[in-house]
């Protein structure tokens, strides 16, 4: 009987520990997941893109698989417009929700207003982590409380340092849900692709490309355009990445995930003017389960919006002196346009 009694204990001991141990296992996960009532936002810019230059927009020749799959998945605007064609001020436009006039940054490498309050500060206040991976370029950086990773992919040059060769923006996704993952986090990757000088083509025939209508066909411009084509293809691949990241540690499903440009490409009549290609961009938001997959939006919108947007989606409230507004009631389908005074700058 003793005998029966102790592999008795010794059997069901050990099952009883093991099933409290999975029901501890399990309400701690639920915790941390409930916890987190908010979504993770990610908003990818890349650098020097025209909106015709991207597959889903049209463009038959240059390949951006991942950039098509995010716009089959969520909305994809129009009519999507920078508010200054030139670095800079274009990103002191997308961290403030002011325009370059109002918040200083008028020309490229200028500064913004002393104390000038700005999207890592607004979602700071909501309890979100804020990271941005790659190029900062807004000044004075001290004043845009960002934490920085990435760095070494974030500067100019050498070009082959732009595709974030230690992956430290995966390593990163990776790290922050297994160790905060009752934290909403921010998380802006801002290459410097396509910008100039463009990574040498590889898999483009320059004779074989359709030539957009505002450029002199030549052969420089098509050895030009295949270089072009093949950076935005780097730009792509990293998006590609993060993605994947996002799909690994289990936050699609709770992310809404961004990508644009700052401005037009590095061509004649697009950065650096107010032309149609110096301004119009790409801009998709998947957000799942809240736009519909696959859909369009014709709303007349900038990149200016940009900042009043994600500070709606983490349950902020709109600053009075903000130029922008949110187009968060478009991704829910709740309204079609948005009423804002729509400027661009050029000096």
């Amino acid at each position: 009987m003793k005998k029966v009694q102790r592999i008795a204990e010794l059997y069901i001991c050990p099952n009883i520990a093991r099933m409290i141990a999975a029901t501890i296992f399990s309400l701690h996960i639920f915790i941390l997941t409930s916890a987190q009532s908010k979504p993770n936002i990610v908003l990818f810019i890349s650098d020097d893109l025209n909106q015709q230059d991207v597959g889903c927009y049209g463009n038959a020749d240059v390949k951006t698989p991942n950039i098509d799959l995010l716009a089959s998945e969520g909305m994809r605007f129009n009519k999507a417009y920078a508010a200054s064609p030139m670095c800079a001020p274009s990103r002191s436009v997308i961290f403030t929700g002011l325009y370059p006039f109002k918040n200083g940054s008028q020309m490229n490498h200028f500064t913004v207003h002393a104390r000038t309050p700005n999207l890592p500060q607004f979602l700071q206040k909501q309890g979100y982590r804020v990271v941005i991976s790659g190029k900062v370029d807004v000044y004075p950086i001290d004043n845009f409380p960002f934490e920085r990773i990435g760095e070494e992919f974030g500067k100019y040059a050498p070009v082959e340092n732009r595709l974030d060769r230690k992956m430290e923006t995966v390593r990163m996704i990776e790290e922050h849900f297994k160790t905060k993952p009752e934290q909403p986090i921010c998380l802006i990757i801002a290459p410097w692709v396509p910008h100039v000088p463009w990574f040498p083509n590889r898999d483009f025939d320059p004779e074989r490309l359709k030539l957009p209508d505002y450029l002199a066909d030549t052969k420089e411009t098509r050895h030009a355009l295949a270089s072009y084509y093949q950076s935005i293809g780097e730009a792509d691949k990293m998006l590609g990445e993060v993605m994947k990241a996002l799909d690994q540690a289990g936050k699609k499903e709770n992310t809404v995930t961004m990508f644009t440009s700052d401005q037009g490409a590095q061509f004649p009549s697009a950065k650096w003017t107010v032309y149609d290609r110096g301004l119009r961009v790409p801009l998709i938001v998947r957000w799942p389960g809240k736009t519909v997959k696959g859909t369009e939006s014709d709303a007349l919108v900038s990149l200016v919006d940009l900042t009043p947007t994600m500070v709606d989606i983490a349950g902020g409230k709109a600053e009075q002196n903000w130029d922008g507004a949110s187009f968060k009631d478009i991704l829910l389908n709740k309204k079609k346009h948005i009423t804002n005074m729509f400027l661009q700058r050029h000096l």
